[in-house]
């Protein structure tokens, strides 16, 4: 009996990208990933993949503005890392934890999104300055 392993199985459906395993070619919003990768900012292709488009050059500029906007820490959060930081916290711990209380707000989904890509690198930042 032969094993297949993985082959068939779906693991889960999304509409952000697709993979065919018989061409080796992964598709990002519609997009080549080979595409992406050499025509494409970080921050256009986070726009795709949260407008299912890619962003006008306005839209581009604002998107910027927005994830520039969500990056800073309150001082309750880098208390929060420093203690963490001070009890040597594991890494991953700090993040999750610098994470919930960074993103306490109520926001939609979009906008939580967005703050949640925009403050991961500060978090991550802050607690390795710690």
């Amino acid at each position: 009996m032969a094993n297949p392993g993985l082959d068939g199985v779906v693991v889960a459906e999304t509409r952000l990208s697709e993979i065919d395993g018989e061409t080796g070619t992964l598709t990002i919003g519609g997009y080549p990933v080979e595409e992406l990768a050499t025509e494409a900012s970080y921050e256009e292709t986070l726009f795709l993949l949260l407008h299912d488009r890619l962003p006008d050059r306005s839209e581009l500029h604002s998107f910027r503005a927005e994830l520039a906007a969500n990056r800073a820490l309150g001082d309750e959060v880098q208390s929060l890392l420093a203690g963490a930081a001070d009890a040597e916290v594991a890494p991953m711990d700090a993040l999750r934890m610098g994470l919930a209380a960074a993103s306490l707000n109520g926001d939609d989904p979009l906008t939580a999104t967005t703050r949640v890509v925009a403050v991961v690198p500060t978090i991550v930042a802050t607690y390795w300055q710690f």
